[in-house]
């Protein structure tokens, strides 16, 4: 098991050194996203294996970009597994999301709970996005009255 500064150092070298580094944290945040996805998602042994893969990526690169914000008040692999958990919850947020109709539920009764994340930050039309928002804002009015 490595140190925080075995890590570290490891992962800020650019020789073999980094690229054994960086497969061993991968497939430490893999392990760590398929538990998570295995525990209670409802989604396919397939989809667990594609998304972990998918969200692996993305948290390398995110820890490359943040290395230098780790305070060492934790373990590195400790640190690194938040931000992936972090991404997934991105990930099937998103996903969530995706093909979810606004036309499809009745205002006031049948819309899921508002996502976390504003739609503005992840929808490409802005004037659809505040329609959307302005939507679930009304309808949170509305069911309170009720």
């Amino acid at each position: 098991m490595k140190t925080n500064e075995e890590w570290l150092r490891a992962l800020r070298v650019y020789r073999i050194e980094q690229d054994d580094a960086l497969k061993d944290l991968r497939e430490t945040m893999l392990r760590a996203m398929r538990a998570y996805l295995a525990a209670d998602s409802g989604y396919r042994l397939e989809e667990v294996g594609q998304i972990a893969e998918d969200c692996a990526q993305e948290t390398l690169l995110t820890i490359r970009q943040k290395i230098d914000t780790f305070r060492g008040e934790s373990r590195f692999t400790t640190w690194a597994t938040s931000i992936a958990i972090r991404i997934l919850l991105g990930e099937l947020r998103r996903r969530r999301w995706k093909h979810l109709s606004i036309q499809h539920y009745r205002i006031g009764h049948d819309l899921p709970d508002r996502p976390i994340e504003p739609l503005q930050s992840r929808d490409p039309d802005p004037e659809l996005a505040l329609k959307q928002d302005e939507i679930w804002r009304t309808s949170g009015e509305s069911s309170r009255k009720n």
